[in-house]
């Protein structure tokens, strides 16, 4: 029998995951187990597990839904093979986090609702191999189930986690460390409404884990996982995973990286510097630089491309840079991409007219006077050059050494009549806010000509094959595409906001 426990503040929530797992199991023997009052996610799941009486236990975000009807099933059949699995996970631990050491360690499929167009989702899914992933260490806890034996013998660390984060990796660590077989299993797709935050309570909690668990997590340096994703609408998206859309993307998903692997063990065809593949920033940014090249220059060969902020502290845009190139990374400080080391931050090392492409990517928030950056950028570019920018819209306090600005949707405009100020004729070709992808990050792009004369050189807009952004500006166009008022983040508040205001509305109701 399956017991499953959901800890849940909200009676609107309690009540749908209630009929959700009700009609998900039935013809199945199983129980469900309802704690409104949990102190904590781990004094709830144990108090669960106390009145429990299964040999299967669920242990339930009250925010999911899975898309399959024959879900029960197919994690009977799971549990038959493992013993704790999950739709997301790693293999390989080295922090509180399972997405930190991203290819090839980091699995999973996720669902989530697009913000920004009511009825849409997005199917996001890492890791190449089988459908199916034993070996793993930790699990991502929106969803865990597990046989009894497994939730009895390792328990709920209700003293150091006595919040609602990082109890579901302790929990599902630990399990690997006293030998039980862990899994990702992405045959039982689901939805998940929120995506996570790391805010500063979870990277307090991210703290204890560390310090708890440092003896026996894994060595190893963040790095970029690949995802591939698929938009459908509510209507399509049974068919779709009923036909094993998850099992193609999958598919995808190791071809791609098998063709990246392969490129790798070649010999590099980059003029000056190896041509790094091991990209390691956000996936937002890294997806932009993508299409900027493939927009911009596509078949590019012999250019000088320099990269303002290189050091790889999460990733440089060298990995996605047209390879036939002369590439090089200026940043203010010795490290991994760093080809030039600049003694004045606002003075570069190139002559006037000299460099034929500029990129910046999570760079220009760290600048305390980026005005004078973009100065630099506009005079050492030939006149026919390209400044591709991409600055955080939003997002957590991050210092390399300092955190000082976000870019909102006038940010380029401004930058553009700065530069025309300065004597310029530059232009702003585009400029938009991308969407958050499975991170937090929100990126405003940016892509600017020095020179208005060769504007005929530039026919294409990544806007053009792309509509997954907001406030998107194309110069000669008056229109601004895809308006919106309101940030990602402040649209996702208004909507939590909205559904508290429920609550209490309900609640007086009933008062």
């Amino acid at each position: 029998m399956f017991s499953i426990i959901v800890c849940s503040h909200r009676p609107e929530r309690a009540a749908f995951i209630a009929r959700h797992y009700a009609e998900l199991f039935r013809g199945v023997a199983h129980e469900l187990i309802l704690i409104n009052d949990a102190k904590s996610l781990c004094e709830g799941y144990a108090r669960g597990l106390a009145r429990s009486t299964g040999d299967r236990l669920i242990f339930s975000h009250d925010d999911i839904e899975f898309v399959l009807p024959d879900t029960a099933t197919r994690l009977a059949r799971n549990l038959e093979e493992f013993d704790v699995v999950g739709i997301a996970g790693t293999s390989k631990l080295i922090d509180g986090s399972w997405m930190t050491t991203g290819d090839p360690f980091a699995y999973g499929v996720v669902i989530y609702p697009r913000a920004d167009q009511p009825g849409m989702y997005t199917v996001n899914v890492c890791g190449a191999g089988p459908l199916n992933v034993g070996g793993i260490q930790a699990l991502d806890g929106c969803f865990i189930a597990c046989k009894r034996e497994v939730a009895e013998k390792t328990g709920f660390d209700a003293k150091t986690f006595d919040g609602f984060h990082l109890y579901d990796i302790d929990f599902t660590f630990r399990a690997h460390l006293l030998g039980y077989r862990l899994a990702v299993c992405r045959d039982i797709p689901l939805i998940h409404a929120s995506m996570g935050n790391p805010d500063a309570v979870w990277q307090s909690y991210k703290q204890r884990f560390d310090q708890k668990h440092r003896a026996t997590l894994a060595r190893g340096q963040p790095a970029h996982t690949r995802t591939v994703q698929s938009q459908l609408s509510r209507e399509k998206l049974l068919p779709a995973l009923q036909q094993d859309t998850v099992g193609s993307m999958v598919d995808t998903l190791t071809k791609k990286m098998a063709e990246q692997n392969a490129a790798v063990s070649a010999p590099s065809r980059n003029m000056d510097t190896p041509h790094n593949t091991d990209p390691k920033m956000h996936d937002t940014a890294f997806e932009f630089g993508k299409r900027f090249f493939s927009t911009y220059i596509p078949q590019a060969r012999g250019l000088t491309i320099v990269e303002i902020g290189s050091q790889d502290v999460n990733g440089s845009l060298r990995s996605v840079a047209p390879p036939d190139n002369k590439y090089i990374g200026v940043d203010f400080a010795t490290a991994r991409g760093v080809d030039i080391v600049l003694k004045d931050p606002y003075s570069l090392p190139f002559e006037d007219n000299s460099v034929d492409v500029m990129v910046s990517s999570s760079c220009f928030e760290h600048s305390e006077f980026f005005w004078l950056v973009f100065n630099e950028v506009l005079r050492v570019l030939k006149p026919n050059g390209l400044f591709y920018l991409d600055v955080p819209a939003n997002g957590a306090f991050h210092r390399y050494p300092v955190d000082c600005w976000r870019f909102y949707p006038d940010s380029g405009a401004a930058l553009r009549n700065w530069g025309r100020k300065s004597g310029y004729k530059v232009l702003m070709l585009e400029s938009f806010t991308g969407m958050q992808g499975p991170d937090m990050w929100n990126d405003n792009i940016s892509i600017f000509l020095k020179d208005e004369q060769f504007l005929a050189n530039h026919p294409r807009r990544i806007q053009d094959s792309f509509t997954n952004f907001t406030n998107g500006f194309i110069h000669g166009r008056p229109e601004i595409s895809n308006v919106s008022m309101r940030p990602q983040d402040l649209d996702a508040h208004a909507k939590l906001l909205e559904v508290v205001q429920s609550m209490n509305r309900v609640l007086a109701a009933k008062s």
